[in-house]
């Protein structure tokens, strides 16, 4: 059975530590907003039913006009007080015939098709799947006190990317039970696993990175211009 695939972009952060006048999904970076980018993925990829872009509302008429030469685009929505808030009414918007939902950050505009693939299924075989990387440093946790920190076992800890995928009623259940408890979350796949419904991790790609800082911005740029003219 064929399940049609609807992609939910969050894209309605502040982005304040990016250093920009705006944030920094909006940013300049090879000829284009970042944000930009990240659609032509999903814009691209035959799996691809419909995009449903999160914009803040200071931003609609901005993020509008970004769209408005994505066919797939069905809805620019305006989003909520929080990412939770922002996915949610994302989520929403979404074609009930879309038996497949896909959460991606706007600002991690390296996403390609294998991500999308990849994440598709495992949603597929497992219900729920995200991708990640194993950190290529250190990592400790800080110990209270005179407690000291402890070194943590990197071959066990993977750094969670997005496109993370959901059939659909898991990730409207976990949305519900949610918002039913007063509980918020900066992560869909934290909120399916309070739900109950176990998310499987599939390897995902140093690339994939979400632009943040300043420093991001000139590195996705200088990227994306090599991606461009045939870089790797």
């Amino acid at each position: 059975m064929r399940h049609l695939v609807s992609a939910v972009i969050a894209a309605a952060g502040k982005g304040e530590r990016a250093g920009q006048n705006l944030p920094k999904q909006y940013a300049e970076a090879a000829g284009g907003p970042l944000v930009r980018h990240t659609l032509r993925a999903f814009e691209d990829s035959l799996k691809i039913y419909e995009i449903i872009v999160v914009a803040a509302a200071e931003h609609m008429d901005r993020m509008r006009g970004i769209t408005a030469g994505f066919g797939k685009v069905k809805d620019v929505v305006e989003g909520g007080s929080d990412r939770f808030g922002s996915v949610y009414e994302g989520l929403k918007k979404t074609d009930p015939a879309c038996g497949v939902i896909l959460i991606h950050d706007g600002a991690r505009p390296f996403v390609n098709e294998s991500d999308i693939a990849r994440v598709i299924e495992g949603v597929l075989k497992y219900g729920a799947c995200a991708q990640g990387v194993a950190p290529a440093e250190t990592v400790k946790i800080l110990g209270t006190g005179d407690t000291p920190a402890q070194t943590l076992d990197r071959e066990r800890i993977r750094l969670v990317q997005t496109p993370q995928g959901f059939m659909r009623e898991i990730i409207m259940n976990a949305y519900g039970r949610a918002l039913a408890q007063g509980l918020r979350a900066t992560d869909d796949t934290t909120l399916a696993e309070r739900a109950g419904h176990p998310v499987h991790l599939a390897e995902g790609r140093y690339e994939n990175l979400k632009v943040t800082t300043k420093e991001d911005v000139l590195a996705a740029d200088l990227l994306l211009r090599l991606r461009g003219s045939g870089g790797s």
